[in-house]
């Protein structure tokens, strides 16, 4: 019975407004829940003979009081620390409260002491007895330097050493008929406590009230405000249907801290105690012989929203009422205690692992993965155990695809890859994992890697082939693969996936040829990668047709590439019967290494006049290994005027070239002929032979130009000669002779201007002056300085001494240097140094 109970305590029951299971599902709770004192502790064996009053709760233990008097210390499980209980009083135990250090626990009692406990030593520290019965006390939270408490009757009275004894000061007292003090909170200076008629807040430093909160009108039930505060500036309070949230705040007006109220709604059912939560609350609530509920809200500013609502599943629950239930927090570890007199459950926030644990068992397997791989490993939750349990969802539903995707990012050992690929093949779904096994780091045995391939092979030979591709040949066992494909394709040799894994095969066992011969029946172009990258040049000189016939560009690109491997004379003589496809490779030697076929030029000449009459000039024009006769007899035999004209002319036989042209009527030509050749004689010639042929006239008036004179051209017309647009050629000429001469006229006009502009420089470049600084110009001659520089009051020199010579091209003479010299021979105009007589 007593661990139904506690399954059922821990529940996490649907969250409020839930219509359907389904939704449930998607909504995790906020906290998880345990019995205090479940299996073998000693909080059972304590509520046997007695219940609980009142609870006080420490990151090291928890304390217990009851209805005997007695005060356990127990740590969060229920077990009694080291046989630690504490007495001292007589009677109900209502309130305790404990140091922040966890050294000194103050109680009190209706027997009308407050007791003050060393934890360490298991002595009481003091007793304080009071006339009245005491419904609350705090101890300060730093109580071992400050030695201070309050307790609470129709009193606030704050116990603190004196010089001589412990002073006792009244902080406030209660008005007639307003009820004891029934709970009070110490935080840091602040002081709060609960009354039935309201909340007051006390700073002990500015000694002086806070802030008073009256009960509010509403409320019927006297029942004394559930208080906590989280530090000297914030604390929240609830009576029974009221809920404020308050903060200790400077006034903007006086400056002084005052308590404002910063939030407050009514709420439907009974509260029992209240709690912080971050930014949400914590509710308990109970309705008469129901079970209780944990609600978490939202406050607003005059109302709230309901985030969850939990029913907790407490021992007796039926038999208490709202008074009988508390509600304790332990902020630094996120534990509340939901207490009664006969049962404690404590809620915890929920943390990685638990919502790891949660994901998994709502089968949000992705979701569990991605924060494990953000956040890091927790606990028994790694990546690998996480992944592992999605691979093992994923092959249950099916989705074996995703699963074997997953595997690449989870597994990592050998023997996880190993035992997944086994987990595979028993879910009949190797072929989905084939894909994504390793090939190397790790490497799996040989075995592993054979199953694999043998189960693809019967479900899906194309992924067989990929497979087979893709692996190198020390995984699997090549020979015995081989075996199989080789006896399955004797049954079916026409299959063409079987022929390309066979060919493989035997390509990964060193049986070159037979992959050859295989390829080149299913005419297959991996046949040119098998030849380049084993070298087998030889196997297949003799198939070049076939090579041909499969792939004509990657036939002529392997024959080009490896020269070595393939001799140009061999190849001729193998396509000799199929001269297109020999004309396409020499054409492709040429045009890469033109000097590898010169002495096949003549055997060219014949392919490209057969086969690519367009390429033939180009190469009787680059090209100098033909002989000239036979190239002429089979140019002038196809009747290839152009390519023989050609010839003719290389041949130095100019004449028989032009007259060619003249025979075949193609003046057009005939003038291009004369145009490259420069030839006058040849230009006579086609003047000549005009005489008979008027639309040469034509031509030639149009085209000649200056090399033929026009008039020898015009007198070439016969009487009555009908010349076919003669008019429009006479026109053409005198309209090209008005352009040339307005040309010539022109560039006279530019010639004349531009000498014009010469003539200006060089005058005006003779007008300029020169400068002749006594120090820096010398005589070219002498070397000596031209002028002398007087000073202050010195006779001038004389005319002589002041003849100077000075030549624009910067050189300078005293006149009887020049004169005296070899350079008086020069024309009294010119420069002697120009004139190379000084140096």
């Amino acid at each position: 019975e007593k661990l139904e109970e506690s399954r059922e305590a821990t529940e996490e029951p649907p969250e409020a407004g839930c219509d359907s299971e389904a939704e449930y599902e998607e909504l995790e709770p906020r906290l998880k829940y345990h019995r205090v004192g479940q299996g073998n502790t000693d909080l059972p064996r304590i509520l046997d003979k007695d219940f609980i009053t009142s609870l006080a709760v420490h990151s090291k233990f928890i304390c217990v009081g009851t209805n005997w008097g007695n005060i356990y210390i127990l740590d969060h499980m229920g077990n009694n620390i080291q046989g630690r209980s504490l007495s001292g009083h007589s009677t109900t135990v209502n309130q305790i409260s404990v140091d922040e250090k966890g050294e000194y626990l103050a109680s009190c009692s209706m027997d009308e002491r407050v007791i003050i406990h060393n934890l360490f030593n298991k002595k009481t520290y003091s007793t304080l007895k009071l006339d009245k019965p005491v419904y609350a006390v705090a101890i300060s939270p730093n109580f071992a330097a400050t030695q201070s408490y309050v307790t609470g009757d129709d009193r606030l009275i704050l116990v603190e050493p004196g010089f001589i004894k412990k002073q006792h000061r009244v902080l406030a007292e209660a008005r007639p008929n307003c009820g004891a003090i029934r709970c009070i909170v110490w935080a840091n200076s602040l002081v709060v406590w609960g009354t039935e008629e309201g909340v007051r807040a006390y700073c002990l430093v500015e000694r002086r009230s806070l802030t008073s909160l009256p009960r509010p009108a509403t409320e019927t039930d006297r029942t004394a405000a559930f208080i906590q505060a989280s530090d000297e500036a914030n604390f929240i309070a609830a009576f029974r249907r009221s809920v404020y949230i308050c903060r200790i705040a400077p006034d903007p007006n006086s400056g002084r801290r005052v308590g404002q109220i910063v939030a407050s709604f009514s709420f439907p059912m009974t509260v029992c105690g209240i709690c912080g939560f971050g930014k949400e609350l914590l509710l308990l609530s109970q309705k008469e012989k129901e079970k209780p509920q944990l609600h978490l809200v939202e406050p607003g500013i005059d109302t709230y929203v309901e985030l969850a609502i939990e029913e907790l599943k407490v021992r007796g629950f039926e038999r208490y009422s709202p008074a009988n239930f508390r509600f304790e927090q332990l902020r630094s570890e996120g534990m509340y205690f939901i207490v009664c007199p006969k049962d404690i459950i404590c809620a915890q926030q929920r943390d990685r692992s638990d919502h790891l644990q949660w994901l998994l068992s709502r089968g949000k397997f992705k979701q569990a993965l991605d924060d494990v791989k953000q956040g890091g490993s927790i606990g028994e939750f790694t990546a690998a155990s996480v992944g592992r349990k999605y691979i093992d969802h994923l092959l249950s539903v099916g989705q074996f695809g995703q699963a074997a995707e997953l595997c690449q990012t989870v597994l990592s050992g050998k023997e996880e890859w190993e035992a997944m690929a086994y987990q595979f093949h028993q879910a009949g779904c190797t072929s989905a994992l084939a894909r994504h096994l390793p090939k190397s780091k790790p490497q799996l045995d040989t075995s592993v890697y054979d199953l694999v391939l043998n189960e693809v092979f019967k479900t899906d030979r194309e992924q067989f082939l990929e497979l087979i591709n893709s692996w190198p040949s020390n995984l699997f066992s090549v020979r015995a693969v081989t075996r199989v494909v080789a006896e399955d394709l004797s049954r079916q040799p026409n299959d063409q996936i079987l022929n390309r894994c066979l060919a493989r095969l035997y390509e990964l066992s060193g049986e070159h040829e037979k992959t050859l011969s295989i390829l080149l029946k299913l005419r297959s172009c991996d046949a040119f990668a098998l030849v380049r990258r084993h070298r087998l040049h030889s196997h297949v000189v003799n198939k070049l047709p076939l090579l041909f016939s499969i792939n004509r560009e990657r036939t002529l690109q392997m024959l080009l590439d490896d020269q070595a491997g393939f001799s140009i004379s061999s190849i001729i003589s193998e396509l000799s019967s199929n001269s297109g496809l020999l004309c396409d490779y020499l054409d492709a030697v040429h045009l890469k290494d033109p000097a590898r076929v010169e002495k096949h030029a003549d055997k060219m000449v014949e392919l490209y006049a057969d086969h690519a009459r367009q390429k033939l000039l180009p190469f009787l024009r680059s090209s100098s290994g033909f002989k000239y006769e036979l190239a002429l007899a089979l140019c002038a035999d196809r009747q290839l005027t152009e390519e023989t004209v050609y010839i003719l002319a290389r041949m130095g036989r100019r004449r028989d070239a032009l007259n060619l042209l003249l025979d075949e009527q193609q003046f057009d030509r005939v003038v291009q002929f004369c145009r490259d050749e420069a030839d006058p004689e040849l230009w006579m010639a086609a003047a000549e032979a005009a005489s008979d042929r008027p639309r040469l006239i034509t031509t030639l008036l149009e085209n000649s130009g200056s090399e033929v004179d026009p008039a020898i051209l015009i007198h070439k017309i016969q009487p009555g000669m009908v010349v076919p647009g003669l008019r429009n050629s006479i026109v053409k000429l005198l309209s090209d002779y008005r352009v040339g001469t307005a040309l010539t006229q022109g560039c006279a006009t530019i010639q004349s201007q531009d000498c014009q502009n010469l003539i200006h420089k060089q005058i005006a470049f003779a007008r300029r002056p020169m400068s002749v600084s006594p120090s820096s110009n010398l005589c070219v001659r002498c070397r000596t300085p031209l002028l002398v520089a007087r000073r202050m009051g010195e006779a001038p020199p004389d005319a002589g001494e002041a003849h100077l010579l000075l030549f624009n091209c910067g050189h300078y003479f005293h006149a009887e240097c020049r004169q005296g010299s070899e350079a008086a021979a020069v024309a009294d105009t010119d420069c002697p140094a120009c004139a190379g007589m000084c140096y």
